[in-house]
């Protein structure tokens, strides 16, 4: 809930919910920063079994983000994968605002292009490519996030 910690983190408000976590605006008072936070909270019609399986693949989404430093990958900065919930910390990003001009649009594909690229290069693919998957950062960046791998 907004104002509450959770994992050294002062919760901001709710950015959105997904097959298996939510993500949350949140606050790094330490670094006077603010992050998106995703955590691990798989839909309660989810088995018992699935659910370990889904948490792994979480866990392993948010180390593999850890390597890439490439500009159209979102960054992870903070993982902790052995709490009850676990969560990861990433790049604070927005939707790309939608109708998009030609030229604009043109830009965008060749950022997410090249960021596949450099996920193709080291063996990753991204399995959830969607426009709610392409984000922009304040100083207007393209960024991928959401790997679903």
């Amino acid at each position: 809930h907004p104002d509450e910690t959770f994992g050294g983190f002062r919760v901001v408000a709710f950015l959105g919910r997904g097959a298996t976590g939510e993500v949350w605006r949140v606050h790094d008072e330490s670094l006077n920063a603010d992050f998106a936070m995703k955590i691990f909270a798989p839909r309660e019609t989810v088995s018992e079994k699935d659910t370990a399986r889904l948490r792994r693949r979480f866990i392993a989404e948010a180390r593999c983000l850890a390597q890439f430093t490439h500009p159209g990958i979102v960054r992870v900065h903070v993982l902790q994968a052995e709490s009850e919930h676990p969560f990861y910390t990433m790049d604070l990003l927005h939707p790309v605002v939608r109708p998009i001009p030609k030229r604009k649009a043109r830009k965008i594909i060749g950022d997410v292009l090249s960021a596949l690229d450099a996920l193709h290069a080291k063996g990753v693919v991204h399995r959830d490519i969607k426009p709610g998957n392409i984000l922009i950062s304040r100083q207007g960046a393209i960024k991928l996030a959401d790997f679903g791998i």
